[in-house]
């Protein structure tokens, strides 16, 4: 949610129309958003590096899917 940047997940759905997005509202209810957001997972936190290690990716948690775009382009 880059593009129009607000501090709070919940801003999104504000009733305020200086802060909500008509687009988000209109495509999912943010109970959905969290739900989804709180089951979806690309990678194994058990298997992920720490930071102080010398093979630590900061990119660790979206790595499966990089690579799979990677595998798909090329």
């Amino acid at each position: 949610m880059d593009i129009n940047n607000l501090p709070f997940i919940k801003s999104y759905w504000s009733e305020d129309e200086c802060l909500a997005n008509t687009f988000i509202k209109k495509s999912m209810s943010h109970d959905r958003y969290i739900q989804i957001l709180k089951y979806i997972h690309l990678s194994d936190s058990e298997s992920q590096f720490g930071q102080n290690d010398a093979n630590f990716d900061k990119f660790c948690k979206v790595r499966p899917m990089i690579t799979m775009i990677d595998v798909k382009i090329i």
